[in-house]
């Protein structure tokens, strides 16, 4: 979902930027620069988020092999 959401505000980035370009006024560069800080937050918390992923399931497979070896004992 959260890649959904950046593909989504790229391009709500890309367009006001278009407008900021054809309008050259000081709305249009806010809208800009709030979608950008926008696309900017998302993207971070998407790779935050696929990091917390590659770690949770470096955890999981360390406590299957824990559980494997103890059934293995048994």
């Amino acid at each position: 979902m959260l890649a959904e959401q950046v593909d989504h505000l790229t391009s709500v980035a890309d367009d006001a930027e278009t407008r900021q370009v054809i309008a050259a006024n000081p709305v249009a560069d806010r809208e800009r620069h709030a979608a950008e800080r926008d696309l900017t937050n998302h993207r971070r918390l998407l790779d935050e988020t696929r990091a917390r992923i590659t770690t949770l399931e470096s955890e999981r497979d360390t406590l299957l092999e824990r559980l494997f070896d103890l059934e293995d004992d048994t």
